[in-house]
């Protein structure tokens, strides 16, 4: 029951942060969970169609936020910014690089992954190159669920970023021409004491109008 209300006492706690204290940082040990947590978020077949890139520079911290105007006094007061990208295409060798890991690591051969590496070829390879985008997309807001979760559980605040210049950004972080495309942001700190919002009422519908059991 502790493990409950705490999971519960977090997600009271958090809310969309608009203005960060940049006097406080993110302890390193408490930022690897973080990250952590993104690596293993769950994926689709567990391709992970993703790369996460940190900014630790404060030259394109400032360029993002010249690229998210709406966002720019979170990405300079942040202690961390984060940009999730997702997968443009999925290769047949990106498949065959992520089943060679799989049999690997489980001690497994072709034959063992035969089904399972027909069956994922053909879902993967039959998507236009919009599904493709769309379906990696969805993918990519996994992770950044579980880093949002991560960060609420270590009491660290956390504010995702859909309002971005997503090939603006790709220019900056030299993506264009890339396997990768940037898909949404997140930046992690401490609320700063200036921020009004962190006084605000959270606003949720009562459960009877979002659960359905049927």
């Amino acid at each position: 029951m502790a493990v409950h209300h705490e999971i519960i006492e977090a997600l009271q706690w958090r809310y969309g942060v608009k203005e960060f204290d940049n006097n406080r940082r993110i302890h390193e040990d408490d930022l690897s969970v973080i990250l952590e947590s993104m690596r293993l978020s769950p994926s689709a077949f567990g391709l992970q169609p993703w790369k996460f890139y940190n900014i630790e520079s404060e030259i394109v911290k400032e360029q993002l936020g010249k690229a998210a105007p709406h966002n720019k006094i979170k990405i300079e007061s942040a202690s961390c910014v984060l940009v999730f990208a997702r997968r443009r295409s999925m290769s047949k060798e990106y498949i065959d690089h992520y089943f060679a890991l799989m049999q690997q690591l489980r001690n497994q051969t072709d034959s063992d992954t035969k089904q399972f590496y027909d069956i994922v070829t053909q879902k993967v390879t039959s998507m236009t190159s919009e599904e493709l985008n769309d379906w990696t997309a969805r993918q990519v807001y996994i992770a950044l669920s579980s880093a949002t979760m991560s960060a609420a559980l270590l009491k660290i605040d956390a504010c995702p970023m859909e309002g971005i210049d997503p090939v603006a950004f790709d220019d900056i972080l030299n993506l264009t021409n890339t396997d990768y495309a940037t898909t949404v942001g997140l930046t992690l700190g401490y609320r700063s004491p200036q921020d009004k919002y962190s006084s605000f009422k959270k606003i949720r519908f009562n459960k009877d109008e979002v659960f359905q059991y049927v």
